[in-house]
C-alpha cells in the first residue's frame, strides 16, 4: 500500500480543488485519484477533508462586500470510499446534496460582548455605570474549589462584590465598544469597506471563532450582516495553515477586543457563581 505524506494528500487536495473550480465535481476527481493511487480508507477521509476544505477556502477567497456566501456539494467520505474501493456507485450531484456554507444573517441591533454566532440576540448587561480609566483593580470573586466550603458572605459584602463585578462588566463592555467604532471607522468608505474582508480572512485564520464576537461587533458599524455559522475545527485548522497573515494595527484590536472577551467570560462566571452562594 503506497505511504502518502500530509504534503502528497494536501497536493492532491489542491488538484481536485481546482478540477472542481473548472467545473468537475469533487466527489468525481477524488473517486479517480483514490483508485489511480491505490488509497486506503483513512487516506481518502483525508484527501476529501483536504479537498473539501480548499474548495471552500477558494470560494471564500473571492466573496467580498457584505454578501459573503459560500455554498456548494462536497465530497462525502464514506461515498467516495465505497465507490473508489468497492465500485459501487451512488453518488449524484444535486443542489439538495450535502453542502459547506457560511451564510449570513440581518441583525441591525449594536453587538456586544455577549454576541456569538448561534444566539446573537442575547441583552448585555446594564452599562449605566459612569465610565472611569480602569478597573482592573477591582475584585474578582473567586471561584470555590469542588471540596472547599460554601462562602459566607453578608448582604453588604454580597452588595459590594456584585456592584464591583458589575462595574468591570460595564467597563469591559465600553472598551470592546470604542475598539469596535476605532476598527469601523477605517472601513466606512465604499472604497475601504472590500478591504474588510481581507481583515477578517486574517482574524479567523489566526484567532479562529475567537474573532467572532469582535468581527460581529464591527460588522454590526458597517451595517453589513452578521456571519451565521461557526467555522468547523477542520476549517480552522486548515484557515491557520494555509492563508497568510498580512499583520496590521486592526488585527491587533480585533486580538484586544478576544482578551477582553475572555476577561468579560470570567468576571460573568464569578458573577453567576455569587447568585449561587
Amino acid at each position: 500500500m503506497p505511504v502518502f505524506t500530509r504534503h502528497d494528500i494536501d497536493n492532491l487536495g489542491f488538484k481536485a480543488a481546482k478540477d472542481f473550480q473548472e467545473g468537475i465535481p469533487l466527489h468525481t476527481s477524488i473517486v479517480k485519484m483514490a483508485r489511480d493511487n491505490s488509497m486506503n480508507p483513512e487516506q481518502i477521509k483525508r484527501l476529501v477533508e483536504s479537498a473539501n476544505t480548499t474548495a471552500f477556502l477558494n470560494a471564500f477567497k473571492e466573496k467580498t462586500g457584505n454578501q459573503r456566501m459560500v455554498e456548494f456539494d462536497v465530497a462525502d467520505p464514506s461515498k467516495v470510499i465505497n465507490e473508489a474501493i468497492d465500485g459501487s456507485s451512488e453518488h449524484k450531484s444535486s443542489p439538495s446534496g450535502s453542502a459547506v456554507s457560511i451564510t449570513i444573517t440581518v441583525d441591525k441591533d449594536t453587538s456586544g460582548l455577549h454576541d456569538t454566532v448561534d444566539n446573537e440576540n442575547i441583552p448585555t448587561m446594564n452599562t449605566s455605570v459612569d465610565k472611569v480609566a480602569s478597573y482592573d483593580d477591582l475584585s474578582v470573586v473567586k471561584l470555590a474549589s469542588i471540596n472547599s466550603s460554601p462562602m459566607e458572605l453578608t448582604p453588604y459584602t454580597r452588595h459590594k462584590l456584585e456592584d464591583n463585578l458589575l462595574t468591570k462588566i460595564a467597563d469591559y463592555n465600553y472598551r470592546a465598544i470604542d475598539i469596535a467604532d476605532d476598527i469601523a471607522r477605517d472601513y466606512k468608505s465604499i472604497y475601504t469597506q472590500e478591504k474588510y474582508a481581507g481583515l477578517e480572512l486574517d482574524a479567523l485564520s489566526l484567532y479562529g471563532n475567537q474573532a467572532l464576537p469582535a468581527l460581529q461587533m464591527v460588522r454590526s458599524r458597517l451595517n453589513m450582516e452578521k456571519i451565521a455559522n461557526e467555522l468547523s475545527p477542520q476549517q480552522e485548522y486548515f484557515l491557520s495553515d494555509r492563508h497568510v497573515v498580512t499583520r496590521s494595527k486592526n488585527l491587533e484590536k480585533v486580538a484586544e477586543i478576544i482578551g477582553i472577551c475572555a476577561n468579560h467570560a470570567q468576571v460573568t462566571k464569578s458573577l453567576d457563581y455569587l447568585k449561587t452562594v
